[in-house]
């Protein structure tokens, strides 16, 4: 399928990782260029879901409230 590629209207994250086999470091930050988003690449992680045995991600937490702070921000901005 196609990945639109127009910004997005709001700021955003993108999680990227050095050894994902769905994504190479270099489409996710071309992705997250185009997107507009803000790219934090997390190292050797491998595809960031459960089935690649992530489970109880607590650092997920720390991203999810970082990107509910860029939210805030750019509604305040608005």
């Amino acid at each position: 399928l196609p990945v639109p590629r127009q910004p997005w209207p709001f700021p955003a994250l993108v999680l990227g990782s050095d050894n994902d086999p769905l994504a190479s470091p270099a489409r996710t930050a071309d992705l997250a260029e185009a997107w507009g988003a803000r790219l934090v690449n997390l190292g050797p992680v491998g595809h960031l879901n459960p089935a690649s045995g992530h489970g109880d991600w607590r650092e997920a937490e720390h991203w999810l409230a970082e990107a509910q702070r860029l939210a805030a921000f750019g509604a305040a901005r608005g």
